[in-house]
């Protein structure tokens, strides 16, 4: 070490005890399929006629039979119903762990959302067209705006969740 240099300090970034990150993770995820069903809802009653232009993306109504833009269209509804299922189900096992816990509510919320939109008649909305992409919706935004924030934050953590500070 040299003079007037300080050793660097190990601080542990505290976590939230359980019963609140999930309940944190549950708030978050309640909240994305409120919006959620409210858009599609909204969808389904404005969009039936024609697409709407609004800047760089279109506001079409579609339904997707499939597991994820468009994936698996033509396998019957029970395996999709029990795909996506098992797939939540994990992800909702994993939000107890996951940091930060409002990217796993969004995930989770994501989720629930079209799962149970699939689950009323065997397809999803959708309604958000970039014309270059399949067609989506607000639940499809926050999986991968969650999925991205729990990927960057994993990328950027410290292994063993502790960051290396210089003392002042």
């Amino acid at each position: 070490m040299t003079a007037g240099s300080s050793p660097a300090v190990t601080v542990a970034v505290p976590r939230p005890p359980v019963r609140r990150r999930m309940a944190g993770v549950v708030l978050v995820a309640l909240c994305a399929v409120a919006v959620d069903a409210i858009s599609k809802v909204w969808a389904r009653r404005e969009l039936a006629d024609a697409p709407v232009p609004l800047g760089p993306l279109e506001l079409r109504l579609g339904f997707n039979s499939g597991v994820a833009f468009g994936i698996g269209a033509g396998a019957p509804g029970w395996l999709v119903l029990t795909v996506t299922g098992l797939v939540l189900a994990a992800l909702l096992l994993a939000a107890l762990r996951l940091r930060p816990w409002p990217a796993a509510g969004l995930v989770v919320g994501g989720g629930v959302a079209n799962l149970a939109d699939r689950a009323s008649d065997g397809t999803v909305t959708d309604f958000l067209s970039a014309g270059w992409w399949p067609t989506f919706n607000l639940a499809d935004t926050f999986l991968v705006i969650g999925v991205l924030w729990i990927t960057v934050h994993a990328w950027r953590a410290d292994p063993r969740r502790a960051r290396t500070h210089p003392t002042k």
